[in-house]
């Protein structure tokens, strides 16, 4: 009995691999291929990551207005949130949407080095509108003419201006875990 069953597992395994064979060469190039392109997203986050940890506030300062809304794709994105990018020409006033499982936040980015003006304040309120947002950030390396400012205290926009995005870097540096940020949603108003 045990030949009888030994001879049957032998001949099924003996079938198995006379069918397989001819696809083990192109499994192992899926195989390679697969880990590669891993090993090519890790080497680019790494790279990435390193890149968004090694900035300053005089680095922020050099950026033109593209390099402005790359860099805060990824703060955002540290900080825990799903980011759509949608700057560029007719953005609607917004240049990110922010995605988190209680809000979707739409974001103007202005890199400047003077004050931003109420104009920011209003297309972000046209943009929040357009794209269904629940709050709404301009986010600048400068600071803020008044008008601005009180536009946004009776409106549900928050102003981050250089001490702000400068504290948010650090709060995510801060809470970096094994080269991850913890999600911090419940600090981003502040």
């Amino acid at each position: 009995m045990w030949s009888a069953a030994h001879m049957w597992i032998v001949g099924i395994a003996r079938g198995a691999w006379k069918s397989l064979a001819p696809y083990i060469p192109s499994a192992v190039a899926l195989a390679t291929l697969v880990l590669i392109g891993v090993v090519v997203c890790i080497i680019v986050r790494v790279r990435r990551d390193r890149g968004f940890h090694d900035t300053t506030m005089h680095t922020v300062d050099t950026m033109n207005g593209v390099e402005f809304e790359r860099f805060l794709v990824d703060l955002f994105r540290h900080m825990g949130y799903r980011v759509q990018h949608v700057g560029g020409s007719h953005d609607f006033g917004a240049d990110l949407v922010l995605l988190s499982h209680r809000q979707r936040i739409v974001v103007q980015a202005k890199r400047y080095t003077g004050n931003v003006g109420i104009g920011a304040v209003q297309e972000l309120l046209g943009a929040m509108h357009y794209y269904g947002g629940t709050r709404g950030i301009v986010v600048t390396s400068g600071g803020y003419t008044e008008s601005a400012r009180r536009l946004a205290a009776c409106s549900s926009v928050e102003l981050w201006g250089r001490s702000r995005l400068a504290a948010a870097v650090d709060n995510v540096a801060r809470h970096r875990n094994h080269g991850r940020a913890e999600p911090v949603y419940n600090e981003l108003k502040g």
